[in-house]
């Protein structure tokens, strides 16, 4: 079948049909003749998609969903974001109704205090913590914490995150220097890159063996590009210079650590199968310590314990 034919079929247009190909959602097969080929799956996977979007369902959620072996569940995940996010709408608009009947600055933190109480951890961080360092918690954490913190572990474990890096002295010209760097480096918006980011890392971990035996020569070349002085010149090298000074430091590994397993039994999970992963990949590649960075969250990269 045909684009044409698959359009008319779908109700979608070309471009959304060539969009979503470029994101991985469908791979037609291509002809003799070089025109792309879909089969009864690829219009099918496409109206999957369709009826996606008009849920509201972002194209990152829609590629965990239509690549999971239990789309139930993985909805499931996105239904409960969703689901916060319209009680996150619901108190905004009550309080901008209080505020037009009786605007009054003694009622502004009362009316904040009950916004906030349906916002998620990440969120709350990112308003903790606006600017680089806001970004460096959600791009690295963020998937693990788009949750609201219930019980008294979870509510003690948050305020001993925001009271340490809150309390959290650096030295003006690394702060300053660490904050321009983080700023250049995060994307304002990293919503998509962090998604695809926390996908690629689940699929390594899933076999991490197989993972770096498929991909050694990608391996040892980046490798090979960690320790070339072109990169230890570069603005990103001392983005991890900085990173490693804060983590040695400033009790980052006894304290914020800790404090994000209990706080996040997700994180926890994924912090251990890391670890593992790190100790079999030093193990294949004892060079790779020139991988390690801190933090980030990817395969190959330093451990808090370390």
């Amino acid at each position: 079948m045909r684009i044409k034919e698959v359009c008319a079929v779908s109700g979608l247009t070309r471009k959304a049909v060539e969009y979503y190909e470029r994101q991985g959602l469908l791979t037609p097969e291509s002809g003799e003749n070089g025109y792309r080929m879909y089969s009864s799956g690829d219009v099918a996977r496409l109206q999957e998609i369709s009826l996606l979007r008009k849920l509201g369902i972002g194209v990152p959620d829609i590629r965990e969903i239509v690549g999971s072996s239990d789309r139930q569940e993985r909805l499931a995940a996105v239904r409960a974001r969703m689901e916060l996010q319209q009680q996150q709408g619901k108190a905004r608009l009550q309080a901008v109704e209080l505020l037009i009947a009786d605007y009054r600055p003694e009622q502004l933190a009362g009316l904040a205090a009950g916004i906030e109480e349906a916002f998620t951890i990440r969120e709350k961080l990112l308003l903790a913590f606006p600017g680089g360092y806001g970004r460096y918690l959600s791009a690295h954490f963020g998937r693990f914490l788009d949750f609201s913190e219930t019980g008294t572990e979870q509510r003690q474990a948050y305020a001993d995150i925001v009271g340490y890096l809150d309390r959290l002295e650096l030295s003006q010209p690394m702060d300053t220097e660490l904050s321009a760097l983080l700023e250049q480096y995060l994307p304002a918006e990293d919503d998509v890159w962090m998604k695809e980011s926390g996908q690629q890392m689940e699929q390594a971990l899933q076999d991490i063996d197989g993972y770096l035996k498929q991909h050694k020569e990608e391996i040892d070349a980046y490798i090979a590009f960690r320790r070339s002085d072109g990169y230890k010149n570069s603005p990103a090298f001392r983005l991890g210079q900085l990173l490693r000074e804060f983590q040695q430091g400033s009790g980052y590994a006894d304290i914020f650590i800790p404090a994000m397993k209990r706080l996040s039994p997700s994180y926890r999970a994924y912090s251990e199968e890391l670890e593992a992963a790190n100790r079999l990949m030093l193990e294949r590649y004892p060079d790779s310590r020139a991988l390690m960075e801190p933090g980030t969250g990817n395969a190959g990269i330093r451990t808090e314990e370390e």
